[in-house]
């Protein structure tokens, strides 16, 4: 068994993704933001195989194991860490982070409407998710990927309410 500390960066961990930085974890965890405190607990999941280590990278050694442990987070965690992290990669101003963004604006927001009293400001985060993934979706264009593009303006338009047409009949066809 692992401790409480270690079970719960694993958890945080698992928020960010397969792949992980000391910095992300540091900007979202809610015990340790200091790198030294993180990197001992690291260690232990190095020890316990349960991620490698790749320059400053860390990597979830199996993907069911990253799976099993965003799986016992509750919907409010998942909510406000999802959001946390969004806001963390909005301040850096990358667009080469606007896939993240996007994945975990809508990340949150997927989460926070499950629950009655989400710990995230509800119609903030579905502004901020329609909003990045809107850009996803142009960025996903311009860079010729007319499929994921139509995928992430699908999912923008389903935060937003707006009913498509899905069928022939619909369409008018």
């Amino acid at each position: 068994h692992l401790p409480a500390d270690d079970q719960l960066t694993l958890k945080v961990a698992a928020v960010i993704g397969q792949q992980f930085s000391i910095d992300e974890m540091a900007a979202i965890h809610p015990d340790r933001n200091d790198p030294g405190a993180l990197r001992t607990e690291l260690d232990d999941l190095l020890d316990h195989q349960l991620v490698t280590r790749e320059g400053s990278e860390y990597i979830f050694t199996h993907a069911l194991t990253r799976d099993a442990a965003y799986g016992r987070l509750l919907y409010s965690q998942k909510a406000l860490l999802h959001a946390q992290l969004a806001e963390w990669y909005g301040a850096a101003q990358d667009t080469t982070l606007i896939g993240q963004l996007a994945h975990h604006w809508e990340s949150s927001w997927l989460a926070a409407r499950e629950i009655d009293r989400p710990p995230v400001d509800l119609d903030h985060v579905k502004a901020e998710a329609a909003d990045s993934l809107e850009k996803a979706t142009d960025a996903a264009l311009a860079s010729g990927l007319p499929h994921e593009s139509l995928e992430l303006g699908l999912r923008a338009t389903r935060i937003l309410g707006v009913a498509l047409p899905s069928t022939a009949e619909e369409v008018g066809l």
